[in-house]
């Protein structure tokens, strides 16, 4: 996959300024938790949206294959988790 020109310092700017915004310093680790809050974006496992067997099966169909989906409903963003599945 290749990424845009200019991707990477923008990400870095983007990572630098929310940091800022969480009162941390440009080397500490993010709590994704808080990022997600901060940028009231609401975070929940495909097992509240999905019985586990059927994304059981799409595990199995293709490992890895996916890891989180976003979406927005209503004007808010939302994040799927899906990488627990075993």
């Amino acid at each position: 996959m290749t990424l845009p020109w200019g991707f990477k310092a923008a990400a870095e700017r983007r990572a630098l300024e929310l940091r800022a915004q969480l009162g941390l310093t440009p080397t500490d680790p993010l709590d994704m938790a808080a990022v997600a809050d901060h940028l009231e974006m609401k975070v929940v496992t495909a097992a509240a949206l999905v019985d586990v067997a059927r994304l059981g099966e799409l595990e199995r169909l293709q490992a890895f294959a996916c890891s989180a989906v976003n979406f927005e409903i209503k004007g808010r963003p939302f994040i799927v988790r899906t990488h627990y599945v075993q």
